[in-house]
């Protein structure tokens, strides 16, 4: 399967895009955005193209999105006139809470955070995931930035060995306290890689 990873989010692909990240983080999402017609609703405008690298086939096809964070913001910021637009203002008041929390969460351990990685699920396991990540790391040093972060649940153990494979070390483990409760995972591994060295990566065709 060919595919190339590029950097920004056309707006052509923003539909495709909220049903990926939906598919993606329902499970964690849903008590805040669902239901799914109004999370669509919501994504397809919340998403900030500029936050992201994506993964597209020949013929432009979304295959798979990677969003961050940094101190100008993030892939899903949560704006407060696209939340009163689609779930009220009442509605909107608390999911700005919960959006706050989101973008709130995590240590400092680098400027660059990731912040969501998403495959179609009939490509996985063709190295898309990695890709992504790599395409991450890649931004991250373009844009000035020494080190790359990511959190992961502590249980998942599968994602851990997948991010160690490609230079992230562990850094610490985090507890999400309410936020926790919202999303259904209560402690998470922060972990880090140097971007500034030389770390040769093992080729994963797993993700």
């Amino acid at each position: 399967m060919r595919y190339e990873i590029v950097n920004g989010l056309p707006d052509q692909l923003r539909p495709e895009a909220a049903l990926l990240y939906w598919q993606a983080f329902r499970t964690k999402l849903g008590k805040v955005l669902g239901p799914k017609a109004k999370a669509l609703a919501f994504l397809r405008q919340d998403l900030n193209g500029v936050h992201c690298v994506i993964a597209k086939d020949s013929q432009g096809q979304l295959l798979g999105l990677a969003g961050f964070q940094t101190s100008h913001g993030s892939f899903s910021p949560g704006q407060f006139a696209l939340l009163c637009a689609v779930y009220g203002r009442f509605g909107a008041a608390w999911r700005r809470g919960f959006f706050y929390l989101l973008r709130n969460q995590n240590p400092a351990p680098a400027s660059f955070m990731v912040d969501t990685i998403a495959v179609d699920p009939q490509m996985q396991r063709q190295g898309i995931g990695a890709a992504l990540l790599e395409g991450l790391c890649e931004l991250a040093l373009s844009m000035g930035h020494a080190h790359i972060a990511l959190d992961v649940d502590l249980g998942n153990l599968a994602a851990q060995r997948l991010y160690a494979r490609h230079g992230f070390l562990k850094l610490e483990v985090q507890n999400l306290g309410i936020l926790g409760w919202i999303l259904g995972v209560q402690k998470t591994l922060v972990m880090r890689r140097n971007l500034l060295s030389q770390m040769p990566l093992e080729p994963d065709q797993q993700a």
